[in-house]
């Protein structure tokens, strides 16, 4: 087994190769994470009840709008790193050092306002609680959250120059060891101190801390040579860095109005049933998306560094290969969720929730015509070549289907969800993009 595997292996190009090792890592990383949701929601819910709970997650979903807050410098530090490491190693840890001080600056800012305003806020209040657990809970959770979060930010930077490099598979093994420690960490809080806060430190604290040693292990033993220095901050770099960041903040922002735009007229015309109905078959349909989802982000750095080096016949042949593979899923996803979606959602989450014929073909296509060719096309558009282009397409197919959204799901509901992002994103995404990449000989 091992020697087919190193025969394998031996035939790839070396950009092949870290494509491969970060993708099955990747892999695995969704596969720990999954599992670890799974095994630890019986003790999470057992332990602090489903009030305490929902706090925990609606605490929670602030992440979403935490990330927002280094403007998309990581990716753009990311999208640098092939030319800066050719460059020059001294150019390249002055970005590396610029980048880290900045997001120092933004988490300590954070970190101020939210002590300047967490003392006007009444969690309780804010969450709806009733019980005086939760309630007394409430603040020091919401702290604990802010404070694991913040202190992830600026250390969070190896992860985007491990995958700048193509080592993308080292963030992934430091990520599936911080899953693992989390798994453990909560089930150690389920049998003697059940609390949201300590939950919330087994779930978010034991990612920053993996994140922390990660940031070690690569700038102390592996890379010394690139490792981050204050001394070196240069803003004026940061500035540099910025029009690729801006362009990924605008991606990032236009993605995140998309989907809750969804939510947001559902709960508006249809109630907060389709709401839920909505959001699990299109969870349904992310499962499926997860072979793609493990290997096309690591496309975009080898995308850069092969196209930096003039090396286009390779880059040509990856993304025809790759773009097969989406439609081969693509077609896949499609018949399996239409002919056994309502099978797998009841294996899932029991029987109370049945989608209706016209969902499953919605989902369907939906699985057909964007969900797993605009994952892909998506990355390879976030590479230096594209990135403009992309803000551009993208930001312009999202306000048409919004709006297209508003007169769908108005009078479809559910299907109207899935076939208003269908179509309008096909026709006026996936295909120009196709046709820029066809243009410039990637494709």
């Amino acid at each position: 087994m091992k020697s087919l595997i190193r025969k394998y292996t031996d035939a790839l190009h070396v950009r092949e190769k870290r494509l491969l090792y970060a993708s099955v890592s990747s892999a695995a990383v969704k596969a720990t994470t999954i599992l670890s949701s799974i095994l630890t929601l019986p003790f999470i819910l057992s332990s602090i009840g489903s009030e305490r709970y929902g706090m925990l997650l609606t605490i929670t979903s602030m992440a979403a709008l935490i990330n927002f807050a280094d403007l998309g410098l990581g990716f753009g530090l990311q999208n640098k790193i092939a030319h800066l490491a050719q460059k020059s190693k001294q150019e390249l840890r002055k970005a590396i050092s610029s980048t880290f001080a900045f997001l120092v600056c933004s988490s300590i800012a954070i970190l101020l306002i939210f002590s300047l305003i967490n003392n006007s806020i009444l969690w309780g209040e804010v969450l709806h609680l009733k019980s005086k657990t939760a309630i007394d809970e409430a603040n020091v959770s919401v702290w604990f959250f802010v404070i694991c979060f913040t202190v992830s930010i600026p250390f969070s930077i190896v992860q985007k120059i491990q995958i700048g490099l193509q080592e993308g598979y080292y963030t992934n093994l430091w990520t599936i060891c911080g899953n693992l420690f989390s798994l453990v960490f909560i089930y150690l809080c389920y049998e003697y101190i059940g609390s949201t806060p300590l939950f919330i430190i087994a779930i978010y604290g034991s990612n920053a801390f993996f994140i922390l040693l990660n940031f070690i292990h690569q700038f102390i033993w592996k890379r010394p040579d690139i490792s981050p220095q204050f001394r070196l901050a240069d803003f004026s770099v940061v500035r540099s860095i910025i029009s690729d960041s801006l362009s990924f903040f605008i991606v990032q922002l236009t993605g995140l109005l998309l989907f809750a735009s969804n939510n947001m007229f559902l709960i508006s015309y249809a109630g907060p049933e389709a709401v839920s109905d909505f959001n699990v078959g299109y969870k349904l349909a992310l499962l499926f998306l997860i072979p793609l989802e493990a290997s096309a982000p690591y496309l975009t750095p080898t995308v850069n560094e092969a196209t930096l080096t003039g090396d286009y016949y390779w880059v040509n042949k990856i993304v025809v290969r790759t773009i097969t593979l989406a439609v081969l899923l693509a077609f896949v996803s499609a018949a399996l969720i239409y002919t056994l979606g309502n099978q797998l959602i009841h294996f899932w989450v029991g029987g109370d929730i049945v989608l209706s014929e016209k969902t499953l073909v919605s989902i369907a296509m939906f699985m057909l015509l964007y969900a797993n060719m605009g994952c892909l096309v998506s990355y390879i558009m976030l590479s230096n070549t594209f990135i403009k282009y992309k803000v551009l397409l993208y930001t312009f197919s999202v306000g048409i289907t919004i709006g297209i959204k508003y007169i769908c799901i108005k009078n479809y509901g559910i299907p109207g969800a899935f076939w208003s992002t269908s179509v309008p994103m096909f026709l006026l995404y996936i295909l120009p993009s196709l046709y820029l990449l066809k243009s410039k000989r990637v494709l």
